[in-house]
């Protein structure tokens, strides 16, 4: 027995199991802005050698399976995987012995042909399915080899250089600051990612500042990337922080005052617009009942007609059942003539009726494209006020940031009505008449 056998248990084990999960924690003895000359430093080992504590970066501590538990938990891994790699190997060989002694007993004695077939088959199904599950099994196996070989300080070394190369946003929406509660995947320090705001916000103002959009399209694109994770935000601001700087303060109810605000404007107008597509929606059943009520009357008619030549043609069948007889025939072709007059005749005296439901949706449909158009009118001429209430709000934050007295934003200007003006109802529904 080897030294390592005697020290850890000789249980293989699957590594994503929880009591192996890795804990997280700030590093007592971290240095803002220091570089260590090693990113990952083994502190210490605990519960007999079977977990490690290692600075990652000397800022995170990381407490994970030993490198020594993880190699010995490997090996016990790979052993399952070359022992059923081996059998598995030995299936496919014994599916071949069977089918190479069905092919004998074949060529000795022609009689027990299907005998042979069958024990051929039966050892390739036999086969397949046990060498399939054989090798399944090692593809697991191999699969937590992989998985134990892992080393939990590196990994977490290669994230903390992922979040610090993608920024603040990334922090923020993959929760990865660090808190008291200690999550496995707060790989931050509060201190960094106070940093990381610092400069994200700084960023924000200078990029977004830079561009002068004349331009509806140019405009919409300004708003959506103002809107989209803003610094302003009092939720990134906490984050990015801890707390909200008394010089800010301010500044995040401004934003919030005017996030309501176009929030409120777009639920206007989208409630708007679904309301008119419902009216007009209405409308168009409306006359689609219309139609089938006036159209059910000569349909019944026709379709009576129609049954009434069926069954004299059902008679004549009856009457004379050979398909190759002169009477069979007639029938035959006097219901066709018949059947094809009837279509014609409802076809043309229901087509002044289609025409006419067909004109009546085709004006409700443009009235109602109309009236979306006019809301679609409104809401881009609210994104000229939307843009300009933004860069007056982004120009005094960042005018705050840099420790400038801060002049609230007056909306008020910008926002004459807060709710999407009125359009023009759908038009009444007309009356179809025979006469």
């Amino acid at each position: 027995m080897s030294v390592v056998d005697r020290v850890f248990d000789t249980t293989p084990e699957h590594f994503d199991q929880e009591k192996y999960h890795r804990s997280l924690s700030l590093d007592p003895q971290y240095i803002p802005n220091s570089v260590p000359k090693e990113r990952i430093q083994w502190l210490r080992d605990e519960d007999q050698g079977i977990f490690s504590v290692w600075s990652v970066d000397s800022t995170i501590q990381i407490r994970a399976p030993a490198d020594a538990f993880r190699k010995h938990k490997a090996s016990l891994q790979q052993k399952i995987n070359e022992k059923e790699t081996s059998k598995g190997k030995e299936g496919m060989v014994y599916g071949l012995v069977t089918v190479i002694v069905g092919m004998c007993l074949r060529a000795i004695n022609r009689s027990n042909a299907p005998a042979s077939y069958l024990l051929s088959l039966v050892g390739i199904v036999a086969s397949a399915i046990f060498v399939g599950f054989k090798w399944n099994n090692a593809d697991k196996a191999a699969k937590e080899v992989q998985n134990w070989n892992r080393s939990p300080a590196r990994e977490l070394a290669n994230q903390r250089s992922e979040a610090l190369k993608n920024g603040f946003p990334y922090a923020y929406s993959n929760h990865l600051k660090h808190d008291q509660q200690g999550s496995s995947r707060g790989i931050l320090h509060p201190d960094e990612v106070k940093t990381m705001y610092e400069r994200y916000i700084q960023g924000f103002c200078r990029e977004l500042l830079s561009r002068e959009e004349n331009h509806d399209k140019g405009r919409e694109r300004w708003m959506h990337d103002f809107l989209h994770l803003n610094p302003l935000s009092a939720n990134l601001m906490n984050y990015g922080l801890g707390v909200i700087p008394d010089r800010m303060k301010a500044v995040s109810e401004d934003f919030k005052r005017f996030d309501s605000i176009l929030q409120s404007l777009k639920t206007s107008f989208s409630d708007l617009k679904n309301q008119v597509k419902d009216n007009y929606a209405k409308l168009i059943t409306s006359y689609e009942d219309q139609r089938k009520a006036t159209l059910q009357p000569l349909l019944e008619k026709k379709t009576v007609a129609l049954t009434n030549a069926q069954n004299v043609r059902d008679a004549a069948f009856k009457e004379h059942p050979l398909e190759t007889s002169k009477e069979h025939q007639n029938a035959e072709a006097t219901f066709k003539t018949m059947k094809n007059l009837y279509e014609n005749d409802y076809k043309q005296t229901t087509a002044p009726m289609n025409q006419y439901f067909d004109q009546k949706i085709e004006e409700v449909k443009k009235g109602r494209d109309e009236s979306l158009k006019s809301l679609d009118g409104q809401q881009t001429y609210q994104m000229l006020n939307y843009y300009s209430a933004a860069r007056e709000l982004l120009t005094k934050a960042e005018c705050a940031w840099n420790g400038q007295a801060y002049q609230p934003v007056n909306f008020n200007q910008y926002f004459h009505w807060q709710v999407p003006q009125p359009v023009a109802p759908p038009a009444p529904m007309f009356q179809y008449s025979m006469r």
